[in-house]
């Protein structure tokens, strides 16, 4: 279809109807790389909305694929099939909360309705990170204080509440964005994981809203629907989205905090402190790039309390219930089978950041013991260290090696890898590793074995490097670094029951920004697309992902397969991975194949 944009001089009230919705469109690289923001924009244009108000603020991009708007900040009335300039702000930051009080605060006074409802499309980073990235104020976005104040601000002044707010963003189904908005609005709609790039459909979402249909209705509609076309585009098992019950998010929050209690006195207690960082370890995570890019810490809530159940019984019991009365429908892939709908910031893995994330969070001036519990906590993983277990000895048995672990090495342990690596020069002194491969069973002290492997997974007949991102009993998966026609990436390597032999889902853009993003559209490859694959180099002073030339090349179909190793000196050792990410190696056994 054409979309026809209008130009108007002068806004009137409108007449009042039942819905008013508001459409917050932070463009950044999603519109001015990919188009998604156009796409979204026509599904707006194609549903019928007759009876609604849509008014939609864009701005923070660069370029915009849709023909009319430009890279000032732009407020746009649907009617029917077109767009309807309504005002022109000049360059103004998305990322600042001023912009968006004032856009709810104008469109309020000028759109007045029955009902409200507040959509946030753009990245989404988490509690910590916030929502949006705006490309024209170098990457700027709203922090949850910004962004949750900026409502609270509007809501007061203008005596509404939002029936519905919704982020078509990435990981922003969290406890504390639920609790801090739990004033001014019904129901949220947000995603605990990353989304992909279709995100939400709008047709369908807004013209059951036009029918006049139950908002909850609507909303697992929309959840369905968001499934549906992520499975469509072979994304359904890692994605989610949930609906919340934001009048029943402080008994969450309350259940939660009340765990927090005892959890912040076993910190005194080695014993129950390993059982607390073994108990997060062991949640379903989000956000979490592999290879490339960084950690967000962010954790389902309910299965947290699942994990400490054995520790605090009532009062997990009582979290997971809460949970569940809260979140009225929820979403979750196969992938994100322990998914229950929100998700909370807990400290693991982003040790670098932890001074920063504490001021964040602690600015949220949440009331209870959760944020006094997460900064002492995240104190003592720091105090964490595997160092001893450096150039641990290992031994030979031909095909295969054994390290022998003690007991007490053992519990400070959460993941085991064999590694496998090359030379890169003929004296020994630089190395170039293929990655590593997940040992499933350490909990047996006897010795830890791993086969002396003589395959490797290839694409295409080229070898690649493998970063284990997740895993369970059912599935795991694989980050492999490098550049997709130029642009860095992760290719997402997939094995499952569905999947025995491997397959590439897709490749996730790695975001450098000083703020981490997980880019939210998993990139489809296409014949044609060229990959050039990343290894990890090491000599005696460095250790970096370095290209060595290699380039695939994809065509109608992408072959892996574990392919033989050719002939020439190989080494092979142990990676430790502690609960917080703190990493060991063993000694490295050199074999040659011939």
């Amino acid at each position: 279809m054409t979309a026809f944009i209008l130009l108007l001089t002068a806004v009137f009230a409108s007449e009042e109807k039942p819905y008013t919705i508001m459409i917050y469109m932070i463009g950044s690289d999603l519109e001015s790389y990919d188009g998604f923001a156009e796409s979204d924009l026509y599904e707006i244009l194609d549903a019928d909305t007759g009876k609604m108000n849509i008014v939609i603020q864009t701005g923070g991009c660069y370029e915009w694929f849709m023909e009319g708007i430009d890279t000032n900040n732009q407020r746009w009335e649907v009617d029917g099939d077109d767009l309807k300039l309504v005002k022109n702000l000049g360059t103004l930051n998305m990322g600042d909360s001023q912009t968006l009080f004032d856009f709810i605060d104008w469109t309020a006074d000028r759109y007045q309705a029955e009902n409200y409802i507040l959509l946030f499309w753009d990245h989404g980073a988490g509690t910590i990170g916030g929502f949006g990235d705006d490309e024209l104020f170098d990457g700027d976005g709203l922090l949850l204080t910004e962004l949750t104040g900026a409502i609270t601000r509007a809501c007061g002044k203008k005596h509404i509440e939002f029936e519905l707010i919704g982020f078509d963003a990435c990981l922003m189904g969290t406890l504390e964005t639920a609790y801090l908005l739990k004033d001014n609005a019904r129901y949220l709609i947000a995603s605990e994981e990353l989304e992909p790039g279709c995100g939400w459909w709008y047709t369908g979402f807004l013209e059951a809203l036009n029918t006049g249909d139950d908002i909850i209705r609507v909303g697992k509609m929309l959840i369905d629907d968001f499934a549906e076309m992520s499975e469509r585009d072979d994304e359904g098992d890692e994605v989610t989205l949930s609906m919340i019950d934001l009048q029943k998010t402080a008994a969450v929050y309350n259940a939660f905090d009340k765990m927090t209690v005892p959890m912040l006195s076993d910190l005194t207690s080695d014993s129950a402190f390993d059982r607390i960082v073994l108990a997060g370890k062991q949640s379903e995570t989000y956000g979490d790039s592999g290879g490339f890019g960084g950690y967000t810490d962010m954790i389902d809530v309910s299965d947290l309390a699942y994990h400490l159940k054995d520790d605090y019984p009532r009062l997990a019991q009582a979290v997971m219930k809460a949970v569940h009365e809260a979140v009225v429908y929820n979403y979750a892939g196969s992938v994100k089978k322990n998914s229950h709908g929100l998700s909370v910031y807990f400290p693991c893995m982003d040790k670098i950041n932890f001074d920063y994330n504490n001021e964040i969070y602690t600015s949220f001036a949440l009331p209870g013991k959760y944020t006094e519990f997460i900064v002492q906590y995240s104190d003592k993983l720091l105090e964490l260290s595997i160092e001893d277990l450096w150039d641990k000895e290992i031994t030979d048995y031909y095909d295969y090696i054994e390290v022998e672990l003690t007991d007490d090495e053992l519990s400070r342990l959460a993941e085991i890898y064999l590694c496998v690596g090359t030379y890169l020069d003929d004296e020994g002194e630089e190395w170039l590793f293929l990655g590593q491969d997940l040992i499933d069973d350490i909990e047996e002290s006897e010795g830890i074995t791993a086969p002396i492997v003589e395959s490797w997974p290839a694409i295409n007949d080229v070898f690649v490097y493998l970063n284990v991102v997740s895993y369970d009993d059912e599935h795991i998966m694989y980050a492999i670094p490098g550049e997709l026609n130029g642009t860095t990436v992760n290719l997402m390597l997939l094995y499952d029951d569905a999947n025995p032999d491997g397959t590439i889902t897709g490749a996730r853009k790695v975001e450098t920004d000083d703020l981490f993003y997980t880019s939210k559209n998993l990139i489809k490859i296409k014949e044609g697309d060229v990959f050039e694959p990343y290894y990890e180099y090491e000599d005696n002073e460095v250790t970096e992902y370095i290209s060595i030339g290699e380039k695939i090349r994809f065509g109608k179909t992408i072959t892996v397969e574990e392919a033989e190793l050719p002939d020439g000196f190989y080494l092979y050792g142990f990676k430790f991975v502690d609960f917080v990410g703190n990493e060991a190696y063993s000694e490295f056994l050199e074999v040659e194949f011939y």
